[in-house]
């Protein structure tokens, strides 16, 4: 083992996915939230304490716990929960029964959670309450297939989600103050020691938003700072939401003694409607929420106790199609099952209690053993008048488990019991023995890191630009006093054996190794890394956030002759969402590979196939932009390490003017200018360093086609072009912008891109819109091509196509004229308009303009028969009267534009994955084509322009909407224009064109959107004044009630059953009401029909 640590170079890391507080945090308030719907309700109902005074002690014992946690943390291995603590310091034997007990008490939560969950659901729909066993056991398996099949968004969600479950909980409680009632208490009261025992040891299983956090510590970018403060978080936002609770709920008028699973929601929920609606909302999903996590942290114990040997292997093996274990997670289904079925909840809960307090004993006896028996453990905190903290949780903690009620005492000794048989009879000649400390694979460097130093990481790969990149990031460290960070990720699933992660590494690490000695010969400070990582991209993101980078040096081969191909999967996430300054070198590897090379001794002939480098001259062009100050400050960093030229140039057209010329040469100057103040702030590295007089910049005005052709004119001449990354847009979907990107293609001479890092808030946005589009499924070549051929095939204007445009269009017709709404749902599921419309789309999207046309002829032929069949046969039938299927189409609004564009794109997300195909007839009936066709049609036979205006408006809004929104959904899935400027252009001038008329067809709908909410409106007063006014009089009966308006007045026309008749003044009183309510004149038209109120008694 040792020679084989001193073969390998530098640190072997792991990349992670939490990476911040609230992402480490929201695991455990997670459970923290959904105790806050049961502990409460168990500790009154079951105990009849009301105090706070319990709650408080419980976070008081947890917190001094956790002082012992994050103690032992510090010289800890990176896996494990805090069994993994107990089994570091206590041995195989203790460390066994902690993770036992941590297994089962997660799961007796979890199902103490679920039953809660499926109660509280039946306040709202009361009919499942006979069946809210089985629906907890549902729910669980539901839980698991989402959690084996990642049925759901990535864990990234958690937080947000969490985030809007605890605004709206707070909310409930804030708003649910005016209804309490402190009298309610003395009904309540019972303070006996027995209760208020049970009532902390109960507020006790706040430990597991605790255990839950540090079994997911491996999964924690930089834990040493993360982890305690999630620990804290969740402790202390935990435990006020069980005070608050405890303090407010049992004050409520609506608190029942009786249904304890759900006597909190009933309590929130109150009598309201929306009030009960949003409480039970919030408590479903809290409380589905934290049984997932309580699930999923029995998981990990048990994938843990089958990696350290007490249960057999097979427990971790991960077959296909399942992304988790599938035998830990039928164990859990099963015996959370049973669970659920045969053990009342109150037990659930108190036998869960019991063994997190065998947990909280093992952890702080560790704390003192750890002290006695590993006085040399690292150790990033020391609790100070030890072992006074220790010995006072224990003894709290000992108190508790005793003063259990039987139930939860037998039933934790019960299960320790069978987790002790296990352990003599299987487990303990198979346990390993914990190993300490953090694992570093080969030399850990001796000399310290410099704290706010300039540091380069250079992700290495194998090609023949690695003496280049290398000496690039040499050069920038020296002119900075910086360190350089070489750094290879290995890319492996995760979790990933450490032996395994060994292996890899060590194949790899040849050539790493070359790249030490490469920065020894110019003294640079060097920490070469190596990193596991999920991809290679996550993994440079990670280190250079640990690292503290100031700058990512990346190569960019132009391997591809293509315009507009996507850098691809590593550095495109590295470069939109790196937390510091990039800069991407690109080059063609055949003109790198043929530079000349010096013969360096030692040198391999591997090593001499890399060119190494020869700066003379420098060229930056004078595009200006966000990112130029950062490609001058480069540019002068490496003029001044290789004693070379910095040329300024800016390109005209061959034809300028000479006041052209004459800005030119002004630009230049500006642009040296910012050179030369750029230079006087640049760190002085020795006494002979180039005074900002002396430094050489030329300036040069080049006169060409493109401003292309003009820099790599100019760059012909140079060893090297540095320029500024231009804005990203969401239309090309190129990672530098059209300009950089052919200029690095045209170039025969490195081209160094650079992006600045902007701040906080752009670096945030850009990872949320990065969040976003990466967790849309981008199509393959191949996916594209067949989905291509199936839209191009369907948008042709062949006989089928209009044989069925024509059964879709008599249907719809027949249907409007009838008012069936059953029939014109045939028509759209008939109606083959769709497909042309997603191919005008595809058209925009790819800039083919052949299919675009195509599309158009076809939409247009379909939409033109549809309207000629629509006229005859209106014209033909008898029946013309104006149903409600043709005055439902013709007052679009708002809502018809946000149905279009919805629809368009689950259509286009429908017609390229197969996989969702099946959604395609629902698609078809939520765009309605067709019948807007229909009604112009029905419109124009009966000479009515408002019908068949009103409808050309709908199927308008509907053809642009849906045409938009597949674009950007195809733009989305990965679809792009094919290669050449001209297609981008066309890209553009569609998106663009479409953009514009969607936003003209939204002028007229939001015209009819503010004037139908006005009249709606307008009706809700009119009515709410009548029903009002009915209330106060007895003897009277709305019966009817119609509103409209003309030339700003308000015409209501009323019908009354009435007992007593109305009088010209009482119907005036009414008149006046109705003014006053609406701020409007009023034209009452008052009908009062006579009514007799008569009582007959039933016979004695």
């Amino acid at each position: 083992m040792k020679d084989e640590t001193e073969s390998f170079l530098g640190e072997l890391r792991l990349s992670r996915h939490l990476q911040s507080i609230a992402q480490v945090s929201a695991l455990g308030l997670a459970i923290a939230l959904g105790l806050s719907f049961i502990i409460p309700a168990h500790v009154i109902i079951e105990g009849g304490i009301l105090s706070t005074t319990p709650a408080l002690l419980a976070i008081l014992i947890l917190g001094l716990t956790l002082l012992n946690i994050l103690e032992l943390l510090g010289g800890s291995g990176e896996r494990g929960g805090i069994h993994a603590l107990i089994h570091e310091s206590l041995g195989k034997s203790m460390g066994f029964i902690a993770a036992w007990s941590s297994f089962a008490a997660n799961l007796l939560l979890c199902a103490a959670l679920l039953n809660s969950a499926s109660r509280s659901l039946a306040v709202l729909l009361p009919e499942i309450g006979a069946y809210a066993t089985l629906a907890a056991v549902g729910a669980l398996i539901i839980l698991v297939l989402i959690n084996l099949f990642h049925l759901l968004p990535r864990r990234g969600m958690l937080t947000s989600v969490l985030l809007v479950l605890l605004v709206a909980f707070v909310a409930l409680l804030v708003s649910a103050i005016p209804s309490w009632e402190p009298s309610s208490y003395s009904a309540l009261s019972d303070s006996s020691a027995k209760n208020y025992l049970l009532a902390v040891a109960s507020s006790i299983t706040l430990f597991a938003g605790l255990e839950a956090i540090t079994s997911s510590r491996r999964r924690i970018l930089m834990p040493q700072i993360r982890l305690p403060q999630g620990l804290w978080v969740t402790l202390l936002v935990g435990g006020l939401l069980l005070i608050a609770v405890q303090l407010f709920v049992p004050a409520l008028p609506s608190f029942s003694l009786q249904d304890e699973p759900a006597a909190v929601v009933r309590s929130l929920a109150g009598a309201g409607v929306f009030r009960t609606w949003l409480t039970t909302g919030v408590a479903f999903f809290a409380l589905l929420l934290a049984a997932s996590e309580c699930m999923l942290t029995s998981a990990r114990v048990l994938y843990s106790l089958s990696r350290m040997g007490a249960l057999p292997l097979f427990f971790t093996r991960i077959q296909r199609p399942f992304r988790l274990p599938p035998y830990i997670f039928s164990t859990l289904t099963l015996m959370g099952s049973l669970l659920i079925l045969l053990m009342p909840f109150g037990w659930l809960i108190e036998i869960s209690a019991g063994l997190f307090l065998v947990l909280v004993i093992l952890v702080n006896f560790a704390a003192i053993r750890s002290r006695q028996a590993e006085p040399e453990r690292r150790r990033t905190i020391v609790i100070p008048f030890f072992p006074l903290v220790p010995i006072l949780a224990l003894i709290f903690s000992i108190v508790l488990f005793f003063g259990l009620v039987p139930v939860g005492l037998l039933g934790a000794a019960g299960w320790i019991a069978i987790g002790s048989v296990l352990l003599l009879l299987y487990a303990r000649s198979r346990l390993l023995e914990a190993q300490h400390g953090v694992t570093v694979f080969g030399q850990d460097p001796k000399t310290e890191r410099r704290e706010g130093a300039f540091r380069v990481l250079v992700p290495l790969g194998t090609g023949v630009e690695r003496r280049f990149i290398l000496g690039l990031a040499n050069a920038l460290a020296r002119q900075t006093n910086g360190d350089v960070v070489p750094l290879q990720v290995i890319p492996t699933a995760d979790p990933l054996a450490i032996q395994e992660g060994r292996r890899i590494a060590e194949e790899q690490n040849t050539l790493f190794k070359w790249s030490t000695r490469e920065s020894a010969k110019n003294n640079v400070p060097t920490y070469p890394i190596t990193r596991l990582a999920s991809s290679v991209a996550q993994g440079i993101k990670d280190t250079a956030v640990e690292e503290n980078c100031s700058l990512i040096l990346m190569s960019w081969p132009m391997e591809t002759p293509e315009e507009g191909t996507r850098t691809g999967r590593i550095m495109d996430p590295v470069v939109h969402s790196a937390p510091c300054d990039v800069a991407v070198v690109a080059y063609h590897p055949k003109r790198l590979s043929s530079l000349r090379t010096d013969v360096v001794e030692g040198q391999t002939d591997r090593d001499m196939a890399s060119p190494t480098l020869q700066i003379n001259r420098i060229l930056i062009p004078t595009a200006g932009g966000p990112h130029a100050p950062l490609a001058m400050r480069l540019a002068l960093l490496l003029a001044r390490e290789f004693d070379a030229t910095t040329q300024t140039v800016y390109v005209t057209r061959p034809d300028a003017t000479e006041s052209e010329l004459e800005g030119g040469r002004q630009r230049i100057e500006s642009t040296i200018e910012a050179l030369r103040e750029q230079l006087s702030s640049l760190p002085q590295v020795d006494a002979s360093s180039t005074e900002v007089d002396q430094f050489p910049i030329e300036s040069h005005v080049v006169r060409a086609h493109t401003v292309v052709d003009g820099i790599v004119q100019a760059g012909s001449e140079s060893n090297l072009v540095i320029m500024g990354a231009s804005e990203e847009s969401l239309i090309d979907q190129v990672l530098f912008g059209a300009l950089p990107e052919k200029t690095a293609r045209a170039c025969p001479t490195p081209v160094i891109i650079t992006k600045s890092f902007r701040g906080l808030p752009r670096f945030w946005l850009r990872r949320v819109w990065d969040g976003f589009y990466q967790s849309i499924p981008k199509l393959t070549r191949r996916e594209q091509a067949k989905v291509y051929r199936g839209v191009y095939h369907g948008a042709q204007p062949d006989t089928d196509y209009f044989v069925m445009m024509g059964l879709a269009a008599m249907i719809a017709t027949y249907g409007l004229l009838q008012g069936s709404t059953a029939v014109i749902i045939g028509a759209m599921l008939v109606a083959p308009l769709f497909t042309p419309i997603l191919a005008i789309s595809l058209a925009v999207v790819r800039g083919d303009v052949r299919l675009l046309w195509i599309a158009f002829e076809s939409a247009l032929k379909g939409i033109a028969l549809a309207i000629g069949l629509a006229v005859l046969l209106a014209a033909l039938s008898p029946l013309r009267s104006v149903t409600h299927e043709i005055t439902a189409r013709i007052n679009p609004n708002l809502f018809d534009l946000a149905v279009a564009l919805v629809s368009g794109v689950a259509g286009a997300y429908a017609v390229a994955r197969e996989d969702v195909s099946t959604a395609l007839p629902g698609v078809a009936i939520a765009a309605a084509l067709v019948p807007p066709l229909g009604v112009i049609g029905i419109g124009i036979a009966m000479w009515d322009a408002n019908i068949a205006g009103g409808a050309s408006l709908l199927f308008i809004t509907n053809l642009i909407a849906i045409a938009f929104a597949g674009a950007i959904t195809l733009l989305l899935l990965g679809f792009r224009p094919t290669p050449g400027a001209e297609q981008k252009a066309r890209l553009r001038v569609g998106l663009i064109t479409s953009l514009v008329m969607l936003i003209a067809i939204m002028i007229p709908l939001a015209i009819v959107f503010i004037d139908t909410a006005r009249e709606s409106q307008t009706y809700q007063v009119v009515e709410t004044t009548l029903q009002y006014y009915e209330e106060t009089n007895p003897g009277l009966d709305l019966v009817q009630l119609d509103v409209s308006e003309s030339d700003g007045e308000v015409n209501v026309d009323v019908t009354f059953n009435a007992i007593i008749a109305f009088s010209e003044d009482t119907a005036e009183s009414l008149r006046n009401d109705l003014v006053q309510a609406l701020d409007r004149p009023v034209t009452l038209h008052l009908v009062s029909i006579p009514a007799e109120d008569i009582i007959i008694p039933s016979p004695e």
